[in-house]
């Protein structure tokens, strides 16, 4: 399904009461006892409009990664080896967290920005897998999937599940597994057009879908000119394609060679001067 980012701030103020923070600011999965593992799955639920910022996490056992972030509206459950169902949220190579053989272990924040409301009430699934590379994630080994593992006032976290390989969406994933580490997030939620029925400055759409050897891309401007960033990605976030290209008033069709791709699913990210993001999917056969 379509995104559209970076639209419409909409300011909570926080006063509320919390039982870790006493701002919006972030909220601990603490660290009990340890799970080593490569991947995590879990649900996040908004009591107050939220805006989640980056996850930390914690390391066991120590080394360099790749790791990526994939987000849904909805629960994960029934969607861990489907990854059309998921959103990209972004990627990081390299990545070496702090680690320590046994909690206490430190944090280390993923360097990936998300900028993802969860609006009040909702329930957001969410996904950390480490790609490639050395290292562990930790987790709490004896969660009940689905029970809420941190909470304050604005938000709630649920054990899930985690994978023990290295890749993405794979279906060897072990429940019960919750993991550890810290959410930062504002109450500052910057929702969709789609939610509030706005006008976007483009739109897009994407066909055939799925697609072989060319795919045909339509951006509809709303504006007299405007100068866009284009990205193809696949679901490493690894950027495969970029272009930048300057639309006028009305249609404008592009084709994408696609001849030079493996079969599987790619995001095509739009965005304009004004940080408006508009997100497809499709499938290479």
């Amino acid at each position: 399904m379509k995104k559209l980012y970076m639209l419409l701030f909409l300011v909570t103020y926080c006063s509320a009461v919390f039982s870790q923070t006493s701002e919006c600011d972030s909220l601990t999965a603490p660290c009990i006892n340890t799970f080593s593992g490569k991947s995590y799955y879990f649900n996040m639920e908004a009591v107050t409009d939220v805006n989640i910022e980056r996850f930390s996490v914690m390391s066991q056992n120590c080394g360099t990664r790749d790791i990526s972030i994939y987000y849904r509206e909805g629960t994960y459950a029934g969607h861990e080896a489907t990854p059309v169902d998921w959103l990209f949220g972004g990627n990081v190579t390299g990545f070496n967290p702090a680690c320590a053989n046994s909690c206490p272990i430190p944090e280390t924040i993923i360097p990936i920005l998300l900028d993802v409301c969860i609006p009040a009430g909702q329930t957001f699934g969410f996904y950390i897998a480490t790609t490639a590379g050395t290292g562990t994630i930790e987790g709490q080994p004896d969660s009940l999937e689905g029970v809420i593992i941190a909470e304050d006032s604005h938000l709630k976290i649920f054990a899930g599940k985690a994978s023990l390989s290295n890749g993405i969406f794979d279906q060897s994933v072990s429940s019960g597994r919750s993991w550890q580490g810290s959410v930062q997030y504002d109450c500052s939620c910057i929702v969709s057009a789609e939610q509030h029925g706005l006008n976007t400055r483009f739109s897009t759409s994407v066909h055939p879908n799925p697609a072989s050897e060319n795919l045909s891309y339509t951006i509809t401007n709303n504006n007299v000119q405007l100068l866009l960033e284009i990205k193809v990605i696949d679901v490493t976030g690894k950027v495969v394609q970029a272009y930048k290209k300057e639309v006028v008033a009305g249609k404008n069709d592009f084709t994408f060679d696609l001849s030079s791709l493996a079969g599987g699913l790619y995001f095509i990210a739009v965005s304009d001067d004004e940080g408006i993001k508009v997100v497809d999917k499709f499938v290479k056969k």
